[in-house]
């Protein structure tokens, strides 16, 4: 059996017990699902330095992309702190796909156009707003 990353133990425990203890902060923020709106719990300044701590560690941004996706999806992150993620992926197109994957799971869209400044060239900054205006527009 494979051994899960030590990240990944922690945002599961973390997850499984927010009865108890919350994924992180409470920020009361809504956003809507398939069904409705409902509470988002978003992950700590312990975890997603877990996080970061545990991308730097791998060599290639195509296991970086897995471990970010895996976060977010697990648990979302606030803004400044999927900015911290983001700088880890070598190649700017890179950073763009995780941005948009890292939208649909976040609960933050309104502000979510300042992390056009994590990308590097023009041409992916004017992709990522193309993507954004696409987005808000349904």
């Amino acid at each position: 059996m494979k051994k899960l990353p030590v990240f990944v133990v922690v945002l599961l425990l973390s997850v499984v017990s927010f009865a108890q203890s919350p994924c992180g902060h409470y920020h009361g923020e809504t956003y809507e699902r398939s069904r409705g709106e409902e509470h988002v719990y978003v992950a700590n300044d312990e975890q997603v330095q877990a996080i970061v701590s545990y991308i730097k560690t791998l060599s290639f941004d195509d296991k970086k992309m897995a471990a970010a996706k895996l976060c977010v999806r697990i648990c979302p992150v606030p803004l400044s702190c999927l900015e911290k993620i983001v700088k880890e992926f070598a190649f700017d197109d890179n950073r763009l796909e995780f941005l948009k994957y890292a939208y649909t799971y976040s609960p933050y869209k309104r502000d979510y156009y300042v992390l056009g400044n994590s990308l590097t060239f023009s041409s992916n900054k004017d992709k990522f707003y193309d993507f954004l205006n696409h987005k808000n527009k349904h």
